[in-house]
């Protein structure tokens, strides 16, 4: 938080309710967008799922590592730690 502080004073709010308060409020809202997104561009969006797979050419997959703490430790079976 200091190095935020020192560097990047406008966004302490931010990073104090992600990483102090534990509220998941900002990460909900970019995964609904990069769905959104994933969505239109007829793309996949997976949690840190792999192996991904084969896609057809032009469409990638979109991974989700929003929640990585979760995932982490989980094998890569793309399920999260709940």
């Amino acid at each position: 938080m200091d190095y935020i502080a020192g560097k990047y004073p406008d966004l302490v709010p931010l990073y104090d309710e992600i990483y102090n308060k534990h509220k998941r409020s900002y990460f909900e809202a970019l995964e609904v967008k990069a769905e959104k997104m994933a969505k239109k561009y007829d793309c996949a969006f997976v949690d840190n799922e792999m192996p991904y797979g084969r896609v057809p050419q032009g469409h990638p997959v979109i991974v989700d590592y929003f929640y990585h703490e979760e995932i982490r430790g989980t094998e890569n079976t793309g399920k999260r730690n709940r």
